[in-house]
């Protein structure tokens, strides 16, 4: 069985999950944090760019000493909606459910 591509933030982006320019705030108490989708699905915090969720939470939390700053930054990250916070990885499973055939 073949597995499928990691997805990245440009999928979402793609799919309409996500939108440009949409704001991301941290889940965490611990690390708070605050970033900016980009148009090909980076992630931006005070000028400096990410490449992926994962790349940028692990930034934040090195930033202010982490003792292990690596870190799943589809759950570190959230977006906020009408509704409330949902999380990237919230969003990552409805991608991936609705692309299963």
């Amino acid at each position: 069985m073949k597995s499928m591509p990691p997805i990245t933030l440009k999928d979402p982006l793609d799919q309409g999950l996500l939108e440009p320019g949409e704001q991301l705030v941290s889940t965490s108490s611990t690390y708070p944090a605050e970033a900016t989708i980009t148009d090909d699905g980076m992630i931006e915090i005070h000028g400096e760019r990410h490449p992926s969720p994962s790349a940028a939470a692990t930034a934040v939390k090195a930033c202010v000493g982490g003792i292990d700053p690596t870190t799943n930054g589809w759950i570190f990250w959230a977006v906020m909606r009408p509704t409330g916070i949902v999380r990237l990885d919230t969003i990552r499973k409805r991608l991936t459910m609705n692309t299963k055939h």
